[in-house]
């Protein structure tokens, strides 16, 4: 046994041209399919009794279509009945805008969403998201962007936001099914070895940098930690957006 916690989703996955989407999603309402992912939040994904962590989405780049959005719409009613968070696979920084201001007009809390991807946006575009409360995830850490990402999360730091900052390697493999035939296929991120350029190289070029013990736990358990929290409902004051 690894002792390593694998955490599952609910959600649905809009981007890559929505190939990914079961045919409901075009017919129900979002109160509809919001009962279908806290179903699986209250008995179990499919039978298993396994209960999601956290909400995934997807979405392409600029703002949100109507199917995109009556998604985000269905996980802001499940985040708010249950305190998962919502992480969106984001095309780019107008993207990450549009999702931000859904969640915002739906009366819900930019720091139950995490920008996944947010390395497709500036630098001025994640700040500024960050300082809205938003959790921006760099994901993609490999040999072949090691200096890019370095860039990135420095200035994360020097902009006092190191708090809203998660890191991965966007590592592993993917299922393809041929006629009945299932073959994985390595993702090539340009790792030597999957899952371990933050562990091995990432974290000695953070030290080298000025990065402290204290700041890169905090990059690595705390932030994790805090962004995937499950937390009771809050109720607040129309008008208030707390984080």
């Amino acid at each position: 046994m690894s002792g390593i916690n694998i955490v599952t989703n609910t959600g649905y996955y809009a981007a890559a041209n929505k190939k990914y989407l079961p045919a409901h999603v075009y017919s129900e309402s979002k109160e509809t399919i919001a009962k279908r992912w806290e179903k699986e939040w209250e008995e179990g994904i499919d039978g298993t009794g396994i209960r999601p962590g956290f909400i995934k989405l997807g979405t392409g780049e600029g703002e949100l279509d109507s199917i995109e959005t009556k998604l985000l719409k269905a996980a802001v009613i499940v985040s708010k009945n249950t305190g998962l968070t919502i992480a969106i696979h984001t095309g780019d920084g107008e993207a990450a805008f549009s999702e931000y201001d859904i969640i915002v007009k739906e009366g819900w809390k930019g720091n139950k969403m995490i920008w996944v991807h947010a390395q497709n946006g500036s630098d001025e575009e994640r700040i500024a998201l960050a300082k809205k409360g938003v959790w921006i995830s760099l994901d993609g850490i490999s040999e072949l962007r090691m200096e890019a990402f370095l860039t990135m999360v420095k200035f994360m730091k020097e902009s006092n936001l190191l708090s809203k900052l998660l890191i991965s390697h966007d590592d592993g493999w993917s299922v393809i099914n041929n006629s009945g035939n299932v073959e994985l296929i390595l993702f090539e991120n340009g790792n030597t070895k999957p899952y371990n350029t933050i562990i091995i190289k990432f974290i000695d070029e953070l030290y080298k940098t000025g990065f402290t013990k204290e700041e890169i736990n905090r990059l690595l358990i705390e932030n994790p930690k805090n962004a995937m929290a499950i937390r009771k409902r809050v109720l607040y004051c129309e008008g208030k957006n707390p984080d």
